[in-house]
């Protein structure tokens, strides 16, 4: 599923989602994920990347 079709769902039922429910997992120093952030926002950078060559 798309990350853009869960934000038009959560628009349409007017829902809140709160950004990261771990705090410390979200500017943890520990982790090695080039940069200090989430793994979240991570692998929303490698699908961004992925999607750049392939489309689908």
């Amino acid at each position: 599923m798309k990350e853009t079709d869960i934000i038009s769902w959560k628009e349409r039922n007017d829902l809140e989602f709160i950004q990261c429910a771990c705090r410390f997992a979200e500017h943890c120093t520990m982790c090695d994920n080039g940069g200090g952030g989430s793994k979240r926002e991570e692998m929303k950078k490698r699908i961004k990347k992925l999607r750049q060559v392939y489309s689908n």
